[in-house]
């Protein structure tokens, strides 16, 4: 195979796409395979393919890759497109030298006779299986730049060495105005949004004002966005405007130039340096911790999965609405748990209110039971396989809070279970990174006190958490997790690296049977037996496999028989009552039809529930005894005679005459 062939692949193949000519490099038989390359239309725009050599030649036998005909060859890259002409007829007169600078022939020369070192040794360059490793370090034995010298020599090989690939494109050459102090009509650097054109370029003047705009209204505590602000009104001058939208934007009202928070972020450090910028407005303490010298990830020193997680507690951004009256409630507690050396999200707890050591446990419960049972709780559908945690870890790690009691200590010691509960020092939230960075971060406000109102209720909020922790199970970058062989095979989220360790048997921790865990790590609460129904706080609990357990059809005759039973903090939708020596799952059932969403009640709002009936109840009786007074106070003053007050006769009464018959039928006619 020869350089400077070029072939198309009609369908595509493999990395080489179809409709776009690929130019043979080099063949390497060395290690079995061929080097191609497609160019773009800027200058240096190459794209480098490399293929089996055996798979390249059966995808030719095949017609999957054919050579382009005569009249499809390309003669020059595309950049040069407009000295086509020029090139394929060249004459030296044409060829004069720049105003000032060398002659396109010099330039060619100049650059062939450094082509030809690398060309000379293309065998040994493109043996080599990083060969572009290989062209770096000839350009650098040269004093040449790499990537010129690297789109030099892959140019002219892939064009069977023509000497004019190696020509310099002229479109604006020499016109490109240098001058940083005078806008040139055209936005530098990245495009905003907004447009290519939006913004002002940064001038000396801009940055005056910007370096003493901070120096005026930057102090501790404060952030770059209010230091930005106060100098844009300040400094610069700048207005607000509204339009027919409502939507603000800063304008300044003479029309001068101001810079774009990207633009003041970037001069203010530059021109006062790093440290100057950020211990201002940290503190020297705080720019210390923030800045610090890293010193690793917390994976690096973990083996296998569930070899040490991390637990910590945050809270609800907004109060949930409660079901019963509408009115807010605590904000959620939410606790994660997260796998050291995946990163996965293996466990939450979730309830309204406080943080406490319940919670702790009930998010052991879920991380070590299959998910489907989160979903059945939260009436959703969640696959095990989506969330494939199902175990307890060897060592467990918290801060000093709710997840460091006792209570939870023993319960992870318990049952011969040798894991080591850890706790971090105090006030360095540092140490306990992976659980912390996973925390919901919001930003402090001033003012009047406000708070955000949900207009779901904690079962609706819970289920956006668990969507939001499956989400991030599914998206989390782990490239710092990562093995060599492990990036090899593409592996991108915590589920896959699990996956890829579990199915190697790299698993620390251990499954306990679902009925084991509910009764250790899921509160414990009471049953009634009330008017023959399994009820707990007025609500009804039934299950079919309760309902033909022979212990069951005992006790449902003793009135106010309790029964020990197990129940989540956040829903209601599936508990556990131990009947006998069975556990058995049960849910509530109501007497009306309902909504889908109201069928799941957290526990405050089943305590709210129980009082609304209670007093409901309690209430009953009253109106039933008042209404009754009114009947007969109504009945009085329209007849004047008294409500029910008939006169007893002896006998049976004559209704079946035909006298009787013959009135009946006259009343009913009149």
């Amino acid at each position: 195979m020869t350089p400077g062939q070029q072939y198309e692949a009609r369908i595509g193949f493999e990395t080489l796409q179809a409709q776009v000519t690929h130019h043979v490099v080099a063949e390497d038989s060395f290690n079995s395979r061929v080097i191609l390359a497609s160019f773009g239309e800027l200058a240096g725009s190459i794209a480098i393919h490399v293929l089996g050599l055996s798979r390249f030649r059966d995808a030719v036998a095949e017609k999957l890759i054919r050579l382009c005909a005569a009249d499809q060859i390309q003669r020059l890259p595309p950049w040069l497109k407009n000295r086509a002409d020029d090139c394929l007829n060249f004459s030296p007169s044409l060829y004069g030298a720049d105003e000032g600078g060398l002659s396109d022939d010099s330039i060619v020369s100049d650059r062939h006779g450094h082509v030809l070192a690398a060309v000379n040794i293309a065998t040994s360059i493109f043996a080599e299986r990083d060969f572009l490793r290989a062209l770096n370090r000839l350009a650098r034995s040269r004093g040449l730049n790499e990537t010129r010298f690297r789109t030099w020599v892959i140019t002219y090989l892939a064009f069977g060495g023509n000497r004019w690939t190696l020509l310099p494109p002229t479109s604006r050459r020499g016109k490109y105005n240098r001058t940083p102090l005078v806008p040139s009509g055209k936005r530098k650097g990245r495009h905003d949004h907004r447009g290519p054109g939006y913004g002002y370029d940064v001038t000396p003047d801009m940055q005056t004002l910007m370096r003493s705009g901070f120096i005026k209204h930057a102090r501790m505590g404060k952030w770059l966005t209010d230091v930005y602000a106060d100098t844009q009104v300040h400094e610069f001058g700048c207005k607000w405007v509204e339009n027919d939208r409502h939507e603000t934007s800063v304008i300044h009202p003479e029309g001068h130039p101001f810079p774009t928070y990207g633009q003041f972020k970037y001069w203010v450090i530059k021109l006062l340096g790093h440290e100057v910028v950020w211990s201002t407005l940290l503190g020297q303490q705080g720019y210390r911790t923030r800045f610090k010298v890293p010193k690793g990830a917390y994976s690096e020193g973990l083996v296998d999965l569930m070899e040490m997680v991390y637990a910590d507690a945050t809270s609800s951004d907004e109060h949930p609405r409660s079901h019963l009256t509408s009115e807010p409630l605590p904000r959620l507690k939410i606790v994660k748990i997260i796998d050291g050396i995946s990163g996965m999200t293996a466990g939450v707890g979730i309830t309204v209110g406080g943080e406490n050591t319940s919670l702790y446990n009930q998010a052991n419960a879920v991380m070590a039971l299959p998910k489907s049972v989160l979903g059945r709780l939260l009436g959703i559908t969640i696959r095990d396989e989506e969330w494939p945690v199902a175990h307890l870890p060897r060592a467990y790690t918290t801060d000093q809070g709710a997840g460091s009691t006792d209570d939870v200590r023993d319960r992870m010691r318990a049952d011969g279970y040798q894991g080591s509960p850890n706790m971090t020092p105090p006030y360095t939230p540092q140490s306990n990174a992976p659980a912390e960075a996973s925390n919901n971060a919001t930003a402090p406000t001033s003012g009047a006190p406000t708070f955000p109102v949900s207009s779901k209720t904690p079962v609706e909020m819970a289920v956006d958490v668990v969507r939001e922790i499956m989400a991030t199970n599914r998206s989390k970058c782990v490239a710092s997790r990562l093995t060599p062989i492990q990036a090899g095979a593409g592996i991108t989220n915590p589920i896959q690296l699990w996956n890829d360790y579990a199915n190697r048997g790299r698993q620390a921790g251990y499954v306990m049977h679902p009925h084991d865990v509910i009764t250790k790590w899921v509160p414990q609460v009471k049953f009634i037996i009330m008017q023959g129904q399994l009820t707990r706080l007025g609500v009804i609990y039934r299950s079919d496999v309760l309902q033909d357990t022979p212990y069951f059809r005992k006790v449902f005759r003793h009135e106010g028989a309790e029964l020990e039973g197990w129940a989540f903090d956040i829903s209601n939708r599936i508990e556990w009552v131990r009947v006998g020596r069975e556990l058995i799952e049960v849910s509530p059932i109501s007497g009306v039809r309902t909504r889908e969403s109201e069928r799941g009640l957290s526990a405050p709002e089943l305590l709210q529930q129980d009082e609304a009936l209670g007093a409901v109840r309690a209430r009953a009786p009253q109106l039933r005894r008042a209404e009754d007074v009114r009947v007969r106070c109504e009945s009085l003053e329209h007849s004047g005679k008294k409500y029910k007050s008939p006169a007893l006769r002896k006998g049976r009464p004559k209704i079946r005459t035909p006298a009787h018959k013959r009135q009946v039928a006259a009343l009913n006619n009149s």
